[in-house]
């Protein structure tokens, strides 16, 4: 017994002294991220085997250091409207106002709102990758807002599938035959725009 309380005295002489204690370090102000809020807006064109089409995009997310990160929805008007819906990365390889940038886009392109239906026929679309890649330059006006001008490489993926009604059918789903086009559309991208 006499040990046990030898023992809890001791214990509690340790915590009361250990209480007693202050702190001598310096404390530190927590470093906090260095991150910020940046939106992109551009439109261009986009040139390839079916012609010149319009293209529209914003893009939204985060700024670290000379990274970009965000989430983009645009306008694809390339020969059939979609909307692509992606990640957007881009790297400014110098911390100045005036910089040049590499940039990567992967998603989906959604082309499924163009299905159409008549009485004798149905077309229905299916999304499908999307990707763009390229160079730019940033010219800087303010701090952190710029105009962007870049170049790339610009791919959609989707299929186009057309089902016939029989003659004798009065309903859908009786096809008649169906037929289904695969399109892989590579095209060349000019894109001008601005980021806050």
């Amino acid at each position: 017994m006499r040990v046990y309380t030898v023992l809890m005295a001791a214990f509690l002489g340790m915590g009361s002294m250990a209480a007693a204690q202050t702190d001598t370090l310096p404390k530190t102000g927590r470093k906090s991220c260095s991150c910020a809020f940046s939106s992109i807006n551009q439109g261009g064109v986009m040139q390839g085997e079916a012609g010149a089409y319009f293209q529209f995009q914003t893009i939204n997310g985060l700024r670290y250091k000379s990274w970009f990160a965000g989430l983009g929805v645009g306008l694809d008007l390339y020969p059939v409207d979609g909307l692509p819906v992606f990640l957007d990365l881009r790297k400014y390889i110098l911390d100045r106002q005036y910089s040049p940038f590499v940039y990567a886009d992967v998603g989906i392109h959604f082309a499924d709102k163009n299905n159409e239906e008549t009485m004798w026929q149905r077309i229905e679309y299916s999304n499908g990758l999307y990707y763009d890649v390229g160079v730019g330059v940033k010219i800087g006006f303010m701090k952190k807002a710029g105009l962007l001008l870049s170049g790339g490489y610009s791919f959609k993926k989707y299929e186009r599938k057309e089902s016939y009604r029989q003659l004798d059918c009065n309903f859908f789903p009786c096809n008649a035959g169906s037929q289904r086009y695969r399109y892989s559309l590579s095209r060349l991208s000019l894109k001008l725009g601005v980021q806050f």
